[in-house]
């Protein structure tokens, strides 16, 4: 028996290394059975020393496979972190959008904004896989186009006053702080510079 149990522990050192966690369970599993074998062996004939021994062992292979199992988990999502982003569907004001989790937190700065607690599942009406945002879906699509590509193109009926708001809704700095460098109900384009800020290209006046 310690001939096999020194055996299996071998294998489950080197698959636990190997992050072969399937072998590395099942040579766990063995390994349990055989250290519950020893301890029984050695309360017939062994001494209160070699059963403390055998009952530390079988523990010890209890707390490796704890281990073993978070590990998996761990690398699981680890994983599952650098797969292509999550599709997220959002039902905003009645109108369907279709984006990705990288893409709204795409802006995020400090983990708080609205999409950063939306996503973490904090707050959301979720009905069949769809998030619903009470929401005016014009601007939204305006505050969309923004976390996308870093710029907004407004329709006319959606006004610079409207997308600053949305950025304060939302959490989103760069779309707050348009007001900063001309934004205007003409052109209505913005980009960033280089300290972040929105401003328009063309250099307008913001109308109020």
């Amino acid at each position: 028996l310690r001939t096999l149990e020194a055996t299996f522990q071998a294998t489950f050192t080197a698959r636990r290394e190997e992050k072969s966690f399937s072998e590395a369970h099942a040579a766990a599993e063995t390994l349990h059975l055989i250290r519950g074998q020893i301890l029984e062996t050695v309360k017939v004939g062994g001494d209160a020393a070699e059963i403390f021994e055998a009952e530390k062992q079988l523990l010890q292979g209890t707390n490796d496979r704890l281990q073993l199992e978070n590990e998996r988990l761990l690398s699981q999502i680890t994983s599952d972190s650098v797969r292509a982003p999550e599709r997220v569907k959002l039902n905003v004001g009645g109108t369907i959008f279709e984006t990705s989790s990288t893409t709204l937190l795409s802006q995020s700065r400090d983990g708080n904004s609205y999409f950063d607690a939306l996503l973490s599942g904090r707050f959301g009406d979720v009905e069949d896989g769809v998030v619903f945002i009470d929401f005016d879906p014009d601007v939204f699509r305006c505050v969309l186009q923004f976390l996308r590509t870093g710029t907004v193109s407004a329709p006319e009926n959606v006004s610079a006053a409207l997308i600053r708001g949305a950025g304060d809704y939302f959490g989103l700095d760069g779309l707050s702080r348009c007001n900063s460098g001309g934004f205007d109900e003409v052109c209505m384009k913005l980009v960033q510079d280089a300290s972040g800020a929105l401003v328009c290209p063309r250099r307008c006046q913001l109308k109020k």
